[in-house]
Order: structure tokens, then C-alpha cells, then sequence
């Protein structure tokens, strides 16, 4: 099955995110994770999902490539640390990671967007007329 979103939807929304010598082939590969990953999570989406379902399974899937891109990107900074802390004097900075190995999740907000669109989906109103 294809995934969600293409490359080109994750480099208009992830830029900066995204290393320069990532390929959209290897953009591809997490894209199509992220797919499997939100078809296994809900098994009810559609093989043709219509419009406003298929907007939302875009968006869902790039951000979840997006908070994986952004673990890579911050293990590189810090070796995969938990929390780094600085002090200097009477100064202290204090950085931590809340998904630093990269692991797809969905926010509480893109869980709503989704059940919501897949509500939409499933339940259709039909009205009997001429009784």
C-alpha cells in the first residue's frame, strides 16, 4: 500500500528537518512507515479514503516523520542523551529529548483530527423522502 504523504509533502513541511544528503528514496522508506504504522493503529481507514480523511492522513503522517527526523537530528546533537545540563556559575541550561530514540506516536490533537475524519467516514446521513 502506498504511503500518505510523498517526500515532496514532508520537504514542504519539514525543511529544515531534513538532513541534505537525505534522498527522497529514504524519505519514502519513513513515509511508508509512518503509513503502516497509523493502518495498524487503525485498522478502520479505508483503501480510498476520501478527501478530508486523506488531508488529515497527510498531515498526521508527515508530522510523524517529522518527530522522527527531529530525534535523529537531536541524537546527533547530544549522542542520544535523555537530558543534557550546563552549568556555569549561577547559570544552569538544562535540554532534554522526550522521544530520543525516534519511536512514531500520535499527538492528542492529530489522534482527534484522525477519529474525527474516520467518524465522518463511517457514518453517513441518509434521509428517506416521499413517506
Amino acid at each position: 500500500m502506498p504511503a500518505y504523504a510523498s517526500p515532496d509533502d514532508l520537504r514542504a513541511r519539514a525543511r529544515r528537518l531534513i538532513p541534505d544528503s537525505m534522498e527522497d528514496s529514504d524519505l519514502q522508506v519513513l513515509l511508508e512507515d509512518a503509513s503502516v504504522f497509523l493502518r495498524a493503529t487503525y485498522p478502520t481507514i479505508p483503501e480510498s479514503p476520501d478527501a478530508l480523511l486523506a488531508s488529515v492522513l497527510r498531515v498526521v503522517t508527515v508530522a510523524i516523520v517529522k518527530r522522527a527526523l527531529l530525534a535523529e537530528k537531536n541524537a546527533e546533537f547530544s549522542d542520544g542523551a535523555q537530558s543534557v545540563t550546563d552549568t556555569a556559575g549561577p547559570f544552569t541550561s538544562t535540554l532534554s529529548f522526550r522521544n530520543s530514540e525516534g519511536n512514531f506516536f500520535i499527538s492528542a490533537q492529530e489522534r482527534t483530527m484522525l477519529e474525527n475524519a474516520l467518524s465522518k467516514q463511517r457514518f453517513r446521513c441518509i434521509t428517506a423522502e416521499g413517506w
